[in-house]
């Protein structure tokens, strides 16, 4: 329990932590009598505040304080207890990664605004040697687009466009600024810089005109940003204009007048690009529905018509995707990761079993789309060799071809399990009727209508013919609605694919008819499109009678969603009086009117056009052609999910004329770009609908109107941006309430997948006959007959040219110095190992076996003798040389220590010289080791850079070089220090929060005090203002305004003072707020080290526990001598060796003593017997003397 001091704070109130400013006094400040009396505000008690309560943080806790003047210092008492019962978790001292820190600084490390064209006169230009540190992904970006250019003009005589994109906002103003200042590039609009002491420091964007582009032709760029230019966002009508100047043709076919366009994640989709022959991405996409959006802007249907069309190969379009690669030996603190874009991915953290979801996801609604078989020809198109080969230039890594290893979808091409068997294979002689086309009008009914109705019941045939109900009752299983798709829909299948060019003059659009001549010139028309089988396929699919509440459209970018999504509402639902709503994002709702009337997708007005009828120039005759179904114009998802909330104009409408209780009957809602609803980033806090309400109203619709309900056609080239699950909830929307799948990902994983977040086979069952007839796939990225084919190659830089780390990062220096010191150390230990323990228990008896060898030779005294001399000359040898190699041993562990002292006193030399360099150079670092935090002051490391006042560094010295680098950013800027939220209840933190916490609340009742001041102002001279209003008197009323404008001066200046004196409160308030929490952390720090070092102590006393429980079986074993029988049983190898060498040497010299002896005996004999006979008896009494 922690007891909290009840001092008295300034205000005379107990409990400083719960009121440390008391501005309920002011309250009375709106009484009646206001009026008569003074106002005190101006007084130095105005707020009764005095010193907001200096201390704030009121009475410290009980127990170890920790935030005073040395927060290393623990009592001793308190420290074991305090640490013996924590537990903290695996996180709580782990430092993590910030996402998007990683991602910004990885791209451009400065936030500076001097490195950008917006600096003002821009006086600090880019240049390689600066781009070399700050940003190695843009410099090889400009190297990579300087070497393509050169090849085109070389090979062709003339340059290409190029698209460059990034997912980071402000990168590519830095990109920017760099085909500025190194290429030389002109920016195709303007704006006049008014100066610093201005509010408006830019003068409204102008683009240039034309001639000016075309006089430095080649050499132009525009730059569309979602975040503002010169200090202002680019009006639609700009972006507009640059879209159509940088997509004319054949005026800019080749970039003649504006040959670069850069963009952000803003512009990713809704964006079309023509001509195109280079896509830079400065950063790897997180999900393959990103990459294919991006390139997507430059592969739309004959978006490069514009270009040559090779007859095999098309148009190749080249993807460069940069990403920064980290020096392998210090990956150790980036989380192992080896390029930026890994460490990015680490520090999401995502689960892998999503990531392996998205991939078999995709694969399963491919599969199951209703239109799998019927798509078969087009999605199975390949082209004969690898686009690679067309590259004129030779690429810097390996290139593949999207078609191959890294297309942007693997699972796009069927498989040969997924195509069409012999038995079921769709007829592909069977061409599209002229019905289809312009000239035969729309067709219903046919054999779709015809087939329902041969199949069904006697008894609901004649209710059909009856009641003129031709709902089509559509399986509900996978197998059923392909073998009903086969039966009833094979005239739309695509016919085999035969590579020609598809974009020229005439093909997929038809001439000018409608127009009107004016002035010799034809004005007004339109250029009817012929319907390709996916589009005629839908709008005869997706009708009123489809026993489906709605369907998915999963067509690729340009691949003709949109006319798809016309020609369905006005082929089918306009003529039966539905109402048709078009949902779609902000920028997008004026995108249709192309398709509606210059493609003329619209099957009413392809009549009109049939028929004669002109078509108007302007906009708003041509919308009198719409019919009462496209009344309501289209919205955005805000205005939708306002609209079902009963928010807006909308809303009163639809009930107007659908009724309150179903406001959406009859209506068909068409929503583009649908993978918004659901996916994270890409819509404003403002534009983000409310799906909840969204979902319920077509619930209720669905439920209410029945067979008359809200229907649905949702339309997304990537229904899976961030999370797989984005694709059922999107499912869902055209499902019933209770035939919903489980949008959670636990609850669908329990039922669908198996562990490692793939589909389980029942599971794959199950889902693919939950989708069955909900999903139109179309894919035709492969096609090259109408689409630029991408070919993607990778290209790595690395983050630093030269390690310089290795000369200004102390902390790096320190821990591969450790990394050596750890190597040392290991040879250290070895050394020590070998010392004790190679010829442990190794004693003079121990080879005791030698000896053994002489007791056979008990018979002849004089051989044992000798026997033994030289089995103790051999024993001796071996453990001289023993005692040797012990020398040897002692001598090598000495050496190994005094390298290890060496090298320590030699890194700590070096560590101390770096950072006097660093100082010396005005840089700051971070320690050599977590003990040395506190070497950074809290001063030094702030947030908030100031940059204007800063010199640009001098980036030809090496430590600029450095400071400045990418590398040194996300190291610096981008960690996440440790949570250690273990330490969350020690008293000292659990005091600091409550202060930071009485701070905060402390702000909110000054400002909402300030608010009730101004109201009671405002009250009391509207009371004045009644009254002058109410009195008759001449004189009083004059008397009254004067009093009401002394009062009004009074308030006036009671307010001012009032905000000033808030202002310096909330200012004292917030900066000890900030300081409670510099103070925490290093609390934290201070805690975790001696955790750590308690942790240590405690494994060093185990420890020496443990050795004793060594030493005493190693002393008992000691008093054990090692013996040897044989010597194959020595362990040591070369001990093992060296003995037996000895007794090598022992048995040969024993061999020749043996012989010595033996012939000494011998020649001994032999001498007897040739004495005499005298002799003879006094030899034989000698030996019998001594036998």
């Amino acid at each position: 329990m922690y007891m909290a001091d009840t001092r008295m704070n300034a205000l005379g109130t107990p409990n400083a932590l719960s009121t440390p400013i008391a501005l309920g006094t002011l309250t009375t400040l709106g009484t009646p009598n206001a009026l008569g009396t003074p106002i005190a505000l101006g007084t130095p008690n105005a707020l009764v505040i005095q010193n907001a309560n200096p201390s704030l943080g009121g009475p410290s806790l009980s127990g170890p304080s920790l935030s005073g003047d040395s927060p290393d210092t623990f009592p001793p008492s308190y420290l074991p207890a305090y640490f013996e019962n924590l537990k903290p978790e695996p996180e709580d001292f782990i430092a993590t990664y910030k996402p998007g820190c990683i991602q910004k600084t990885g791209n451009f490390a400065s936030a500076d605004l001097r490195y950008t064209f917006e600096s003002g006169p821009h006086h600090h230009r880019l240049t390689r040697e600066i781009l070399a540190s700050l940003s190695p992904k843009c410099l090889r970006l400009i190297e990579e687009i300087e070497r393509q250019d050169e090849d085109d003009f070389r090979t062709h005589g003339h340059y290409f466009k190029h698209f460059i994109y990034s997912s980071v906002k402000s990168t590519t103003k830095h990109v920017a600024t760099a085909l500025m200042d190194i290429l030389g590039l002109q920016l195709g609009y303007g704006a006049n810089y008014l100066g610093d002491d201005v509010d408006k420091k830019w003068s409204k964007i102008q683009l240039h005109e034309m001639d000016v582009l075309n006089q430095n032709q080649y050499n132009n760029f525009y730059l569309l940003s979602s975040v503002n230019v010169f200090g202002q966002p680019l009006s639609a009508a700009t972006r507009k204009e640059v879209l159509r100047r940088f997509n004319l043709r054949p005026d800019n076919s080749h970039g003649e007048a504006a040959r670069f366009i850069v963009m952000d994640s803003g512009f990713k989709e809704g964006i079309d690009l023509f001509d195109i022959k280079y896509v830079h991405i400065f950063e790897p996409q997180m999900t393959q529905a990103d990459l294919k959006q991006v390139i997507g802007r430059g592969t739309r249907m004959c978006g490069q018509k514009g270009l040559d069309f090779h007859p095999t190969r098309g148009w190749p379009l080249h993807v460069n995707i940069y990403d920064s690669e980290i020096p392998m030996e210090v990956r150790f603190g980036f989380e192992n990761a080896a390029t930026v874009y890994d460490l990015y991915m680490r520090a999401l953290g995502l689960d892998i079993r999503l990531l392996n979801l998205t991939v078999d996801m995709e694969r399963m609604y491919i599969e199951g789309s209703v239109d799998n078989e019927l798509n078969a020809a087009v999605h199975s198109f390949v082209l004969p060799a690898s686009l690679s080969s067309l590259s004129q230039s030779p690429s810097l890594s390996q290139s593949h071809s999207l078609s191959q290893s890294h297309s942007l979808s693997q699972s796009h091409s069927l498989s040969q399990s997924h195509s069409l068997s012999q038995s079921h294979s769709l007829s592909q002689s069977h061409s599209l009727s002229q019905s289809h086309s312009l000239s035969g009008g729309a067709r219903f009914d046919d054999v779709k209508y015809a087939n329902a109705l041969k199949q069904m019941p006697l008894d609901r045939l004649v209710d059909v013919l009856l009641n003129d109900d031709a709902s089509v009752q559509m399986p509900n299983t996978h197998e059923g609605v392909r073998d009903y798709i086969r039966e009833n829909y094979a005239d739309y299948s695509w016919p085999e694919v035969v590579m020609e060019n598809k974009c020229i003059s005439g093909g997929s659009g038809g001439q000018v008819v409608g127009g009107q001549v004016v002035g010799g010139q034809v004005v007004g028309g339109a250029r009817p499109l012929q319907f390709t089988p996916t589009q005629d396929f839908v709008r005869m699919y997706m009708t009123p009678e489809l026993n489906r509440k709605g369907v998915m459209l999963i067509h690729s970018t340009g691949s003709g969603k949109t006319c798809s999504a016309i020609a369905t509402a006005t082929s089918s639902f306009e003529e039966q009086g539905y109402t048709i709503l078009w949902v779609t994002r902000t920028t997008l709702r004026a995108d249709i009117w192309k398709n509606m009337f210059d493609q003329v997708c619209n099957e009413s007005i392809r009549t009109m056009v049939r028929l004669g009828v002109p078509i108007p120039a302007d906009q708003k005759s041509r919308m009198k052609l719409l019919s009462k179904a496209w009344s309501i114009r289209p919205m955005s998802y805000k205005q939708f999910s306002n609209m079902v909330s009963g928010k807006n104009e909308i809303y009163k409408a639809l009930v107007k004329r659908n009724g309150a209780v179903d406001p959406l009957r009859k209506t068909l809602i068409i929503i583009d770009e649908a993978h918004k609803l659901y996916g994270e980033g890409g819509l404003s806090a403002m534009e983000k609908p409310d799906m909840n309400a969204f979902s319920e109203a077509v619930t209720k619709s669905y439920e209410v109107s029945g067979s008359e309900s809200v229907r649905l056609l949702i339309m997304t080239a990537t229904p899976i941006t961030t999370s797989p699950m984005e694709f059922v909830k999107l499912l869902n929307l055209c499902r019933e309430r209770f035939d919903r799948i489980e949008d959670s990902f636990e609850l669908f994983a329990s039922t669908y997948l198996n562990e490692s977040g793939m589909f389980s086979e029942a599971g794959r069952a199950r889902f693919l006959d939950e989708i069955a007839g909900y999903v139109s796939y179309l894919n035709r990225e492969k096609d090259a007959r109408s689409f630029a084919q991408p070919i993607v190659q990778h290209i790595m830089t690395p983050i630093l040219r030269t390690p310089l780390y290795r000369d200004f990062d102390p902390k790096i220096v320190s821990i591969l110095s450790k990394i050596d010191l750890s190597a040392l150390e290991e040879e250290f230990r070895v050394a020590v190992e070998q010392k004790n323990t190679a010829y442990e228990n190794i004693k003079a008896e121990s080879f005791g076996a030698l000896k053994q060898v002489c007791e056979q030779y008990s018979d002849n005294k004089r051989l044992k003798t000798a026997c033994t001399r030289l089995a103790n000359q051999a024993i001796k040898q071996i453990m001289e040389h023993i005692k040797e190699k012990q020398a040897l041993l002692n001598k090598n562990v000495k050496a190994v220590r005094e390298q290890i002292s060496d090298f320590k006193r030699a890194r700590k030399e070096m560590l101390s010289d770096m950072r006097i360099k660093i100082r010396e150079k005005g840089g700051k670092y971070d320690g050599d080791d977590d003990d040395n935090d506190s070497v950074l002051s809290d001063e030094e490391d702030d947030d908030d850079e100031s940059f204007g006042k800063k010199p640009i560094p001098d980036f030809s010295d090496d430590f600029h070089k450095y400071d400045q680098s990418s590398f040194n950013a996300i190291k610096t800027k981008c960690k996440e220090p440790p949570k250690r939220a273990v330490f969350n209840q020690h008293p000292d933190i659990v005091r600091l929060n409550r202060v930071i916490e009485s701070s905060m609340d402390s702000v909110r009742k000054t400002a909402k005090m300030l608010k009730s001041i101004i109201t009671n102002f405002k009250a009391s001279e509207k009371e004045i203002r009644n009254a002058i209003r109410d009195e008759k008197d001449g004189a009083k009323k004059a008397l009254l305004r004067q009093l009401l404008v002394k009062k009004t001066d009074e308030h006036k200046m009671n307010i001012k003072q009032s905000r000033i004196m808030t202002r310096d409160i909330n200012k004292r308030v917030t900066q000890k707020a900030k300081d409670s929490k510099k103070n925490i952390k290093k609390i934290k720090r201070t805690l975790e080290r001696g955790y750590k070092k308690y942790i240590k102590q405690k494994g060093k006393e185990t420890g020496k526990e443990d050795a004793s429980h060594i030493e005493e079986a190693s002393t008992k074993m000691k008093k054990g001598v090692q013996m040897f029988s044989s010597t194959n049983e020595i362990d040591n190898d070369e001990l093992r060796k060296f003995s037996k060498e000895c007794v090598k040497v022992f048995m040969t010299k024993l061999i020749i003593e043996k012989d010595i002896i033996d012939q000494a005996a011998n020649k001994k004999a032999n001498a007897t017997k040739t004495k005499k006979p005298r002799a003879n008896k006094k030899t034989a009494k000698n030996m019998g003397e001594n036998p």
